[in-house]
């Protein structure tokens, strides 16, 4: 079953609690987006370096028919997600520029165009480098325009000893575009509270049966490590759960999107396996109807036990 339960007994904020496995709310992972299906889209990357110092390419986005699957085995649109927009850039950036040793993602933030991109056999990737600000946590920045998702993306170096400066070796696989779809989280949700909305969780992440395999590229002294995407789809996950308890919003008769986001990850990527604990809150709650659609706008924010923040702002679209 497809369908948010997150209104039954068991989500109650009383007496009664009990801990809800995140599939009891969302339903099985399989036919989700966030639960399974990113793992099986595929990206194909084209593109070079140019003058002065700007990759162009094209990203070539393949989603199996059933990334995600409606109650009644209806599939959706596929369309150009927050997962494409973080992994494109991150595959070219690492391809394209030298990177220093322990050096791992420390910051994204993006911004949705107005409508869904879903040419996503040609998606134009251009990327840049910027100059850091005068006193900034990280060591490194990047512009890039996906599709019609703007992004910047930062970088910061892990300065401890025990951070081997060369354990790469050649011919082996890149995090980002293949090793990070290895990990597997199951996740508990742990308390609610109806008046605050605050939803905590705690999350259990598995290491990937490739952890054997020896990387290459960005992230790859501390393979195997959680990735930026473990955070992403995992508080993804829970503000779905956070939406249908607070606003009803219904899988089945809508579309999520994502109009910002913004995650700060200021330590370096936590080995695995990993417990984790999170906390997610709305910070804003906004119902509007256009077109004869209601529209449910919620921004969040989230804080996990390794120091991660993930601020969104995310619109839940009535489908007709």
């Amino acid at each position: 079953m497809m369908r948010y339960t997150v209104g039954s007994e068991s989500m109650k904020p009383n007496d009664g609690w009990r801990p809800t496995r995140l599939e009891e709310a969302l339903g099985p992972a399989a036919g989700r987006f966030f639960g399974a299906g990113y793992r099986t889209v595929k990206h194909k990357l084209e593109g070079e370096r140019k003058d002065p110092d700007v990759f162009e390419g094209v990203g070539h986005v393949s989603y199996p028919e059933d990334w995600s699957v409606r109650e009644d085995g209806t599939r959706r649109t596929p369309h150009l997600s927050t997962i494409d927009a973080v992994t494109l850039p991150l595959q070219a950036i690492s391809r394209t520029w030298h990177r220093p040793p322990g050096e791992f993602v420390s910051a994204i933030h993006l911004r949705a165009g107005s409508q869904p991109w879903l040419d996503l056999e040609t998606v134009p990737v251009v990327i840049q480098p910027t100059a850091a600000p005068e006193g900034a946590a990280f060591s490194r920045s990047f512009t890039a325009s996906v599709g019609n998702i703007k992004a910047r993306l930062c970088f910061s170096v892990h300065s401890s000893s025990t951070v081997d400066a060369n354990p790469c070796q050649p011919g082996a696989t890149n995090i980002y575009e293949e090793l990070y779809r290895g990990t597997d989280c199951a996740t508990t949700l742990t308390s609610f509270d109806s008046s605050s909305g605050d939803l905590e969780a705690a999350h259990e992440f598995t290491r990937p049966a490739e952890a054997q395999r020896t990387p290459v590229g960005l992230e790859c002294e501390f393979w195997p490590s959680m990735t930026v995407v473990d955070y992403l789809v995992t508080m993804g996950q829970i503000v779905q759960v956070l939406m249908a308890e607070r606003q009803g919003a219904d899988r089945e008769a809508g579309q999520l999107w994502m109009r910002t986001m913004s995650i700060q990850l200021p330590n370096s990527p936590a080995p695995l396996p990993a417990s984790i604990t999170s906390r997610t809150a709305p910070t804003h709650e906004r119902l509007i109807e256009r077109e004869g659609r209601r529209i449910q706008l919620i921004a969040t924010d989230s804080s996990t036990s390794t120091g991660v923040r993930v601020a969104a702002q995310l619109a839940h679209v009535e489908e007709r």
